[in-house]
């Protein structure tokens, strides 16, 4: 049996997810949309998520949302490697080594640190890619596969639609890693691919039947169309390169021998077998990036590309079907365990820093509203980032993407995090605090602080971080 055959690797799969998030639940973050659920009981509703809202609902006996921090992130981080282990056994993957590098690799993912780092949204994220993979245990059965893959898709979409792609490139992955012929490839993916379009339509009943959500919209219905398109995958693509700018490319470089390697050693055992493998490693590729691209209103944030550790995945079970040299594949794993710890931690002190930051210009903020009537507040340029933010971006560009800076023009969680705060008790839409600016410098010479100027106009406070909004 897999499980009792593969417990070392399992086990040691396990730990080292804990060991991953760690650094993460210490740094005590109130990560980005976490700044609205834990004081405003801001549900998943209008983001078509509804299995997400009945998931806290059951965590409080029905009374509402309610944090399990930090057991939210640790379970989330468990979840995550064993959708890995699944993924293996699904591509007939055996042996402590290989298992145990395929679930180290995927947290080398730099984009899926940003998930995790949500200590409300972590959990439901882990859920909706452990429920795409589940269905590919029944693969060989195919009634039994194209029923679960509905049922699973379904509330996995209303948990986080972006890892429905999740189950895409595990059809392609698992096709392609148990290759046997072209009718039994292409039998499995048909089946695949029916079950998906099926839960999509199901899902897409359910938005209808509650009269729609937002962010709903592709990007066929923009006005320019391609422009959109090309835009998204541009920007996608940049989070991808701001990743490879940094220790990070020593890894990718050594994913690309990999594969190289298994595609050539493949190909020589089965013809058939690498051509499929060569034609499905662009396409898994391409798809971890897509499905947020396709969106009119795409959001370019680290969290929304949870399907690129699959792709790093699938390079590790291309190399365990060729046979490729242990030495290296001991290499990969020493290295890739090193890289994704060093990481986390890097990320993880980045994170806390800035939250000190932010912290002391809030207080420095609390001072100047504090007794004159303030209700909303309007920024002006940015905060300063933190120094071991300074550091750690320097190192890992993509730092920039998932360590958020609250306090800055144009930002509605600086709103957020005003009002969490007590110090804004309304918020201030963007444009409003657009016509705010010109009008402060209107009514005379701005006030000094320590760390920016002010002005108070009646029952609001600009706040000027640049110190130069008045010339």
């Amino acid at each position: 049996m897999f499980l009792l055959d593969n417990k070392v690797a399992i086990y040691i799969s396990l730990l080292f997810s804990a060991a991953f998030v760690l650094p993460v639940i210490l740094a005590g973050s109130i990560y980005i949309d976490d700044n609205t659920r834990i004081f405003n009981d801001f549900n998943w509703s209008g983001d078509g998520r509804f299995a997400t809202n009945i998931l806290f609902e059951i965590f409080s006996f029905g009374n509402g949302i309610v944090s399990i921090y930090p057991f939210g992130q640790l379970i989330a981080s468990s979840l995550l490697a064993l959708s890995i282990i699944l993924v293996c056994f699904s591509a007939e993957v055996r042996g402590s080594l290989f298992i145990v590098l395929s679930t180290i690799i995927a947290f080398n993912s730099q984009f899926l640190i940003s998930n995790l780092s949500y200590r409300y949204d972590s959990l439901p994220m882990s859920m909706s890619i452990l429920l795409a993979v589940i269905p590919f245990i029944f693969l060989r059965r195919n009634w039994i596969f194209f029923l679960c893959s509905i049922c699973c898709l379904v509330l996995s979409f209303q948990m986080y639609q972006p890892s429905a792609m999740v189950y895409v490139i595990c059809s392609l992955v698992v096709s392609a890693a148990k290759y046997e012929g072209p009718i039994g490839y292409i039998k499995s993916n048909s089946i695949a691919a029916a079950a998906f379009v099926s839960s999509f339509v199901l899902f897409k009943i359910i938005i209808i039947s509650v009269g729609g959500v937002g962010r709903a919209d592709f990007f066929t219905a923009a006005n320019n169309p391609g422009e959109t398109l090309g835009r998204n995958i541009a920007q996608h693509m940049h989070l991808f390169d701001m990743s490879a700018q940094s220790p990070m490319k020593i890894i990718y470089i050594i994913l690309t021998a990999l594969m190289l390697m298994s595609i050539v050693l493949v190909f020589k055992k089965d013809k058939g077998k690498g051509t499929i493998i060569l034609l499905t490693t662009p396409i898994v590729f391409a798809l971890t990036f897509i499905a947020n691209a396709l969106l009119k209103e795409a959001w370019f944030t680290s969290r929304i590309l949870i399907a690129f550790p699959f792709f790093m995945v699938f390079v590790i079970i291309c190399s365990y079907h060729a046979s490729v040299n242990r030495y290296f594949v001991y290499t990969t794993l020493i290295l890739s365990c090193i890289s994704s710890l060093v990481f986390s931690a890097t990320y993880a002190s980045a994170l806390r820093s800035q939250d000190e930051v932010n912290n002391k210009y809030l207080n420095e903020i609390s001072l100047v509203t504090n007794g004159v009537g303030v209700d909303k507040v309007a920024i002006y340029g940015e905060a300063p980032r933190s120094k071991e933010y300074m550091r750690a971006g320097f190192i890992y560009p993509i730092i920039s993407n998932i360590v958020p800076n609250y306090l800055k023009q144009g930002s509605g969680w600086a709103q957020m995090l005003l009002i969490r705060r007590s110090i804004s008790a309304e918020f201030f839409k963007i444009n409003e605090q657009d016509k705010i600016f010109k009008q402060s410098c209107d009514i005379g010479e701005m006030r000094k602080s320590s760390s920016f100027n002010y002005q108070i106009i009646g029952s609001l406070v600009v706040i000027d971080f640049t110190k130069r909004l008045c010339g």
